[in-house]
């Protein structure tokens, strides 16, 4: 049985496990409301978990209600666990 409260992770490891995921890999930070965070690139690893080095994480930058805000936008913070959470494709993407 899968842990109901696992440890959050950080923006690495989140992209790690989901890259390959239909519609990208969509975080949230919870300090910005009502923005939706699309991570477009993560530089190269060159260091050991959890922050392999802390490689520049690049995103696009969304409102809620889908509207671009920021395009190649560079993440602050991508090694903290504490306030990135991973979120589903939102209903009004349409990636292709």
């Amino acid at each position: 049985m899968a842990d109901p409260n696992p440890l959050p992770l950080n923006l690495y490891q989140i992209w790690l496990t989901s890259r390959n995921e239909r519609g990208g890999v969509w975080v949230v930070r919870t300090t910005w409301p009502g923005v939706y965070v699309r991570i477009t690139s993560v530089g190269e690893y060159k260091g050991a978990p959890p922050y392999f080095g802390y490689p520049k994480v690049t995103a696009d930058l969304y409102h809620a209600d889908g509207r671009l805000k920021e395009s190649g936008a560079s993440l602050p913070a991508p090694g903290t666990s504490e306030t990135w959470r991973q979120i589903a494709v939102p209903v009004w993407w349409n990636a292709g």
